[in-house]
């Protein structure tokens, strides 16, 4: 059970790495499905928030905008 715990806090520390590179003026969210860097904060706050709370319900969504080819992927190439 302490691995899963370690798990979810090193999921939630990528996660808040992440927030704060999306806030770097540089970022360029355009060519993912987010319509503004704030919706995208909103998402990924909703999954800290799941997290924490140990509901797995939208893991699935989460590791999508971790796949290749996919909306972290899309942003992190048009950012440098």
């Amino acid at each position: 059970m302490e691995n899963i715990d370690n798990n979810e806090t090193v999921i939630i520390e990528i996660l808040e790495t992440v927030k704060k590179l999306v806030l770097e003026p540089r970022t360029d969210i355009s060519w993912s499905i987010f319509d503004s860097k704030d919706e995208l904060i909103i998402e990924i706050d909703a999954h800290i928030q799941k997290l924490k709370l140990r509901d797995f319900s939208k893991v699935k969504d989460l590791i999508l905008l971790f796949a290749p080819t996919s909306d972290f992927q899309e942003i992190s190439l048009s950012s440098g």
